[in-house]
């Protein structure tokens, strides 16, 4: 219940639970499972061969951080994102992500 599609994991890399768990909800053709949009493993920990080999063969962008989880959550958190005029490709996901998430009947309704 956690996890949502296009969600970022971040977690240490010895927690081969999390991540055997979570790649057990990774899409490739069944639409019913989540999609991952990416992992981040903290504290500069490589996880065994048997699941750096499930995770290659994901397809799932990973990052290896060396900061622990709660300073990777916390840089990630506090970023500030910009999108430039030639950004096309960013400025029609931001229009997207706009439309499907904010309700602007309610806000215009409070203005």
């Amino acid at each position: 219940k956690y996890i949502i599609d296009n969600s970022l994991l971040i977690t240490p890399g010895d927690r081969e639970d999390m991540l055997t768990s979570v790649l057990g909800c990774v899409r490739d053709s069944d639409k019913k499972k989540l999609k991952l949009s990416g992992i981040i493993l903290s504290g500069g920990i490589m996880p065994e061969q048997p699941v750096l080999d499930l995770l290659s063969q994901a397809k799932i962008p990973i990052l290896l951080a060396k900061a622990d989880t709660y300073t990777v959550a916390s840089i990630i958190h506090d970023l500030t994102v910009k999108i430039r005029p030639q950004d096309k490709e960013k400025i029609k996901d931001a229009i997207k992500l706009a439309k499907e998430n904010i309700d602007l009947n309610s806000i215009l309704k409070g203005i």
